[in-house]
């Protein structure tokens, strides 16, 4: 019969076991001006679109032309509205959706993702979105995402 500590010691090291058997998907970056980086992600299953890495940002945003090119597709839920704290400090209020998927090189499927609307600017990747593929790392030329556990053949 196992002791109840020896249950607790193998429960305790099975999140370790995951990570230290997961394998590590490097994604080409692109630099544009001022040092960002954009990484190229399939939003929705039908569109490729570029992305602004952003990990201070808590939100998934799409540019009205990437969001209107999803929405004649048919492939957006409208889900309400959301209080979003923009770069520049100020409070807005914005329309937020739910897309059925995001994917990163057709190797790395986040699943479901809430997203918000800006008219203008870049499409934004954030670390709520992230997360989903978490371990990450950031290199000037690459992100490296070791929990993609969904991933395309």
């Amino acid at each position: 019969m196992i002791s109840i500590r020896r249950l607790l010691i193998m429960v305790s090291l099975l999140p370790l076991t995951f990570f230290a058997n997961s394998e590590e998907h490097q994604f080409a970056l692109q630099k544009h001006g001022g040092g960002t980086l954009y990484l190229d992600i399939m939003v929705g299953q039908a569109i490729t679109a570029s992305f602004l890495v952003d990990t201070g940002s808590g939100l998934v945003t799409l540019n009205q032309r990437t969001f209107d090119q999803l929405r004649q597709q048919g492939r957006i839920l409208k889900r309400g509205f959301i209080a979003a704290r923009m770069a520049n400090g100020s409070i807005e209020r914005v329309q937020q959706y739910r897309l059925e998927s995001i994917s990163i090189d057709n190797r790395c499927e986040l699943g479901p993702v809430d997203v918000a609307v800006i008219p203008a600017g870049s499409n934004i990747i954030g670390i709520n979105a992230l997360m989903k593929a978490a371990p990450i790392t950031i290199t000037s030329d690459a992100l490296g995402l070791s929990g993609c556990n969904n991933q395309k053949t």
